[in-house]
């Protein structure tokens, strides 16, 4: 899902409904928020919190009741906004995950994280 203003995108979210790690997403109950991005000159808008509105909505709608998301420790301002949106920390995640750059040469990020999840009924 997208949001737009006068034809820019200015925020996305990414929501995956199954994983191989089945904390994360089960693909019956819980679903995983795998990316929520707002550009920097648009944050502070509210257009995260219904970005987060709209999957919840959507994911209540399909009967999942739970949602899971990552955000990197350093990360306050999004650990501030999920907290106040009713996420909890369950857990610590290591944070390492890997990609190939526009050279095609795999890059390895470490950022260490939280596991936060939220109960929606």
């Amino acid at each position: 899902m997208a949001v737009t203003r006068d034809g820019y995108m200015v925020g996305q979210v990414f929501l995956q409904m199954t994983s191989d790690r089945l904390e994360l997403a089960d693909g019956w109950d819980r679903a995983y928020l795998y990316s929520l991005r707002v550009r920097p000159q648009y944050q502070n808008l509210g257009i995260g919190s219904k970005l987060i509105s709209t999957v919840e909505t959507t994911l209540l709608r399909i009967n999942f009741s739970r949602v899971t998301l990552n955000v990197s420790r350093s990360n306050q301002s999004a650990i501030r906004l999920y907290t106040r949106l009713g996420f909890h920390i369950v857990a610590e995640e290591p944070g390492v995950w890997s990609y190939p750059d526009h050279r095609g040469v795999w890059q390895t990020v470490s950022d260490p994280s939280w596991r936060m999840e939220k109960k929606l009924i």
